[in-house]
């Protein structure tokens, strides 16, 4: 991706933080519901596009910049963020149909229309996570054309979960799923029958685990989230190990053991989420965990996968990584959740947020490409 369109970008995932701070700390703005810039413009926008970028890349496609298709997803996606916004759900349903249509033109140069490898050993893990993200992108895209309309004007189905605001988070999981096919791809390739076997069934772990997962939110069945929410987090935990026992101790490597980190502790505060709705209310509690857990998945864990995916031929890159992770679990851990109760640690949050971005996005990448510890 070129220095033009990370820049970009990096001013869009900083507006989508600072959009997270509004609805609580400038009520008298609340003209519209900022939360909907904050999930669309980080989620389906910046992190649409670059799963977009990154698969036409795999197909050969030599440009650094945006292609014509890519560049398409995201203007519409501009304008389908801006329609829901402002309430224009009529418009906001037509602009899904050539985002869909445009995913699924990607899938298809990539993956055969039924996802036939995902049910074949021979095809490697990472391939079936990379054909698992585009398909949970192209699926959630109709899917959340059909929640407006329910939600909007039909109300046929009613149930308090299944609204648009809520709905629209699980634009992150078609990230996560990219992270984890780019993290796989870079483990070591030599390992026993064992580890291809586990390997396989965490795949199916984690995305039958996650569709399950939402079903239960959806129905608002606490003790099935919460046998999700730990089967969940044990799969990360297995998944933590494999890396760290297959790394190959490149720059990008230090970025995913961070980013695993920063998944353990979604799932710990996830788990700590659930078990609270079990005691008596404290909804000041319940709140501020779920927005640590908010902080962490979308700026800690994603964006830990998004900085590799976005610059996948460009490492080693000129940073120094464990300075910048330290910043980023600093800027996300603490100073995020705090700004949620002062604007001015809000502005601080967002600012060193944007400084985050620009060291990993616009750090000059080195020429040649052999693994490397000495900026790790």
């Amino acid at each position: 991706m070129n220095a033009r369109w990370k820049a970009v970008l990096i001013v869009l995932m900083s507006l989508a933080l600072m959009f997270g701070y509004l609805n609580r700390l400038a009520p008298r703005w609340q003209l519209h519901d900022f939360e909907r810039l904050h999930i669309f413009l980080l989620n389906l926008v910046a992190g649409g596009t670059i799963i977009l970028h990154y698969s036409e890349r795999r197909v050969g496609r030599q440009d650094k910049g945006l292609s014509r298709r890519v560049t398409a997803y995201f203007v519409l996606g501009i304008g389908f963020t801006a329609a829901v916004y402002f309430d224009r759900y009529v418009v906001a349903m037509g602009l899904l149909v050539p985002l869909a249509v445009i995913v699924e033109s990607v899938r298809l140069r990539l993956f055969p229309a039924f996802p036939v490898d995902f049910f074949r050993t021979s095809v490697p893990v990472w391939q079936k996570f990379h054909h698992a993200s585009i398909l949970c992108l192209s699926i959630a895209l109709p899917f959340s054309g059909l929640v407006v309309l329910n939600d909007q004007y039909l109300k046929v189905v009613s149930l308090p979960a299944l609204e648009l605001d809520d709905f629209f988070l699980g634009f992150s999981f078609p990230l996560s799923l990219i992270t984890m096919s780019v993290m796989f791809e870079s483990m070591r390739r030599e390992f026993g029958r064992l580890i291809a076997i586990v390997r396989h069934a965490i795949f199916w772990t984690v995305n039958l685990g996650v569709i399950v997962f939402f079903v239960f939110i959806v129905m608002s069945y606490r003790n099935g989230e919460l046998a999700m929410a730990l089967l969940l987090t044990a799969a990360v935990g297995v998944i933590f190990v494999l890396f760290v026992g297959h790394e190959r101790h490149l720059q990008k490597d230090a970025f995913f053991t961070s980013g695993l980190v920063f998944l353990l502790f979604t799932g710990v505060t996830g788990v700590l989420w659930v078990v609270l709705s079990y005691l008596p209310p404290n909804p000041g509690l319940s709140w501020f965990v779920l927005q640590v857990h908010a902080f962490a998945s979308l700026y800690g864990w994603n964006l830990s996968g998004l900085a590799v995916v976005s610059r996948y031929e460009e490492f080693p890159i000129r940073l120094h990584s464990r300075w910048v992770l330290g910043f980023h679990w600093i800027t996300i851990v603490v100073l995020a959740p705090l700004g949620l109760y002062h604007r001015w640690l809000a502005v601080a949050a967002t600012l060193c947020f944007a400084l985050l971005l620009i060291a990993i996005f616009l750090s000059p990448g080195q020429t040649d490409t052999r693994a490397s510890r000495d900026e790790t």
